[in-house]
């Protein structure tokens, strides 16, 4: 397997996602649930991609340490138009044997939470047939939905990360 097809390995398991959507986008109020849809009052993020993604690499308990992935990767991931966001940051298990991973997307349209949702689904049919343990990762995933942002987050404890999306990023 040469470096572009590790990094694609490593991409497609990327299960932590952020998704900032466009401010005419607008939510509820519910609580995150695992598995669920929910939002948050609404808050308007000043983070750009690469800073919640690594506030997010920082808070989370991860099985190994997790690496940054080149932009351009990304898209090619989520199946996700260059064109449907501004700037994107990711982090994922470096050896591919886990499904814990960061991505922010800064979006322009609301197309990145629907590749994100199929992403999830397509993912735990994948993690099935490769490591089962990882499974449960994905199906308590929980997605927080702000003014502007979604937040999927997927990993064995959310609860840190959850905290700090509800927090709105701040620690």
């Amino acid at each position: 397997m040469d470096g572009k097809d590790k990094s694609r390995c490593c991409l497609r398991r990327l299960h932590v996602s952020v998704a900032f959507l466009s401010a005419a986008e607008k939510a509820g109020t519910s609580r995150p649930t695992p598995g669920a849809s929910s939002a948050a009052p609404a808050k308007t993020l000043s983070l750009t991609a690469e800073e919640a993604a690594q506030k997010l690499a920082d808070t989370g308990v991860w099985a190994e340490e997790l690496v940054a992935l080149k932009e351009s990767r990304i898209s090619v991931v989520y199946e996700i138009e260059d064109t449907d966001f501004v700037s994107a940051a990711a982090f994922c298990s470096p050896s591919g044997a886990y499904a814990d991973s960061v991505a922010v997307f800064v979006t322009k349209a609301g197309a990145v939470e629907k590749a994100l949702r199929a992403y999830q689904t397509e993912q735990i049919g994948y993690w099935k047939d490769y490591r089962a343990d990882q499974v449960k990762k994905l199906e308590n995933a929980f997605v927080y939905k702000f003014e502007n942002a979604v937040v999927f987050c997927t990993c064995e404890d959310t609860a840190a990360l959850q905290a700090l999306v509800e927090n709105g990023f701040v620690s």
